[in-house]
């Protein structure tokens, strides 16, 4: 039976080398990697909140940009994570998740055996 194991991405050095531990655990154990890449939309959207009525289309322009740009990063996030995975020859699944960080990678934890993470984000 193959393990599962999360792997939190945010572009950094310290995830970077969370996925290279991953990937060596997969190939050891005969496991699955799932890279999660969040988009932190309960926060950006909550940036917009209590603006008055001069701001609020600037804040709305500006909420629509942040995601915009988070979903972006997200997607470069997977694509890297899928390259790692591929060239280190392991099982590979892509989570992509639109939550508050924390409570997305322990929901996708729930059903995993290990989550990696980075000492820093």
């Amino acid at each position: 039976m193959g393990r599962r194991i999360v792997v939190g991405l945010d572009g950094s050095e310290y995830a970077a080398n969370a996925i290279r531990i991953a990937c060596e655990a997969a190939r050891i154990f005969s496991g699955t990697v799932v890279g999660v890449a969040i988009v932190d939309s309960p926060t950006i959207e909550a940036s917009a909140c209590g603006a008055g009525i001069g701001a609020y289309g600037y804040a709305k322009r500006a909420r629509e940009h942040k995601l915009c740009d988070a979903n972006k990063c997200a997607c470069a996030f997977l694509d890297s994570f899928e390259q790692e995975c591929r060239k280190a020859n392991v099982r590979f699944e892509l989570a992509y998740r639109d939550a508050v960080p924390f409570q997305a990678i322990v929901d996708e934890g729930r059903y995993a055996d290990v989550i990696i993470v980075g000492l820093r984000t």
